[in-house]
């Protein structure tokens, strides 16, 4: 990822993840939805100083239900 920002106040980043990789229907399963959703909160946590503020939220697998999204 590459930011290039050349005004004087930061950005801010509202950034919501939501990674589901085990579904009731073992059929259905990915290898890295949750994964991956974790890796780019994680990318963008880790250069916090780029923005402004920076909020992150993060759903992975049995936590993501319609009543949390």
């Amino acid at each position: 990822v590459f930011i290039t920002y050349t005004g004087t106040a930061k950005p801010n980043l509202y950034f919501i993840a939501i990674g589901v990789s085990t579904y009731q229907q073992a059929a259905m399963n990915l290898n890295y939805a949750a994964k991956d959703a974790s890796d780019i909160s994680r990318l963008f946590a880790q250069h916090q100083q780029l923005f402004g503020k920076l909020v992150i939220d993060t759903l992975f697998n049995d936590q993501v239900n319609k009543d949390l999204i």
